[in-house]
């Protein structure tokens, strides 16, 4: 069965929770297919960020900001421009310039103007000539933290800063910022959106989620009686759903001989 398959499997099952017309495909014209796509995306990423879903968990190294080599750095004043090729950086963005024989030139700076293939940032003093030396450039994050990591694009929420285990990190726009140089491991939420991959109570509960989200658009916001009942059995399945979601890959202890602070079982809380 292909993804697009399970995604309108998916989608119809979320209308069947509220009596509404079934779709056949995801380009069909009617308002159950245009309402259901419009908010597809945002509601499976929310569900995907909420909770570490075992099939949305990925492992990856991340490595710095790569340092480039500038053409060249000339002067006007305290303006210096920094010439090179497709840089990627835009005004507002902080940069490290080092490897100047000069001073003034060297240091973290905020990005002034851009274009494709220069740059100008403003420096403190006046230098006495254009850089000489063996210049370098790399983005940074300005000031609290030394380095910076861009995050995998299908990135929706980090879960562990696995390697080095004790650093110090904030993640901001789509960057992590710390004060290490060298490669991290992170593991992250990824957004998954091959529904092959979903397993069957990660579906349940996307089409519960989806049905929250369309009933009041085709049923109306009068009808509160429904969406109260689809929240009250999204949270059932959720909860059903994590559970399955912690046990799994874990092996099935005999009820004597697990710990009453490491099991899954019920019995551990009964009273």
């Amino acid at each position: 069965m292909s993804s697009d398959t399970i995604q309108v499997d998916i989608i119809n099952s979320a209308l069947a929770e509220f009596g509404a017309t079934r779709i056949a495909s995801l380009t069909e014209d009617t308002v159950e297919r245009i309402t259901a796509t419009d908010i597809f995306a945002e509601v499976r990423d929310r569900l995907l960020a909420d909770y570490s879903w075992n099939f949305a968990i990925k492992r990856k190294s991340l490595t710095p900001a790569a340092e480039q080599t500038p053409t060249s750095i000339t002067y006007s004043g305290t303006t210096a421009t920094v010439n090179l090729t497709a840089h990627g950086y835009s005004a507002d963005m902080f940069v490290r310039i080092a490897g100047a024989n000069q001073d003034p030139y060297n240091g973290d700076w905020l990005v002034a103007s851009a274009s494709t293939n220069s740059f100008t940032y403003v420096m403190d003093d006046t230098p006495t000539a254009n850089a000489s030396g063996t210049l370098t450039v790399e983005q940074v994050p300005g000031f609290e933290y030394d380095y910076l990591y861009t995050l995998p694009s299908d990135n929706l929420r980090i879960l562990e800063l696995y390697e080095p285990a004790d650093l110090k990190y904030v993640i901001e726009s789509n960057y992590l910022m710390c004060d290490e140089d060298e490669k991290i491991w992170i593991k992250y939420i990824k957004q998954v959106t091959d529904y092959t991959l979903w397993p069957p109570p990660a579906r349940k509960c996307l089409a519960l989620a989806l049905a929250v989200k369309m009933s009041p658009k085709l049923r109306g916001v009068a009808d509160v009686s429904t969406r109260t009942r689809l929240k009250e059995d999204l949270e059932t399945e959720l909860l059903r759903a994590y559970v399955v979601n912690a046990i799994e890959g874990n092996p099935n202890t005999p009820k004597e001989m697990q710990s009453l602070d490491k099991g899954n079982f019920s019995w551990q809380t009964e009273r």
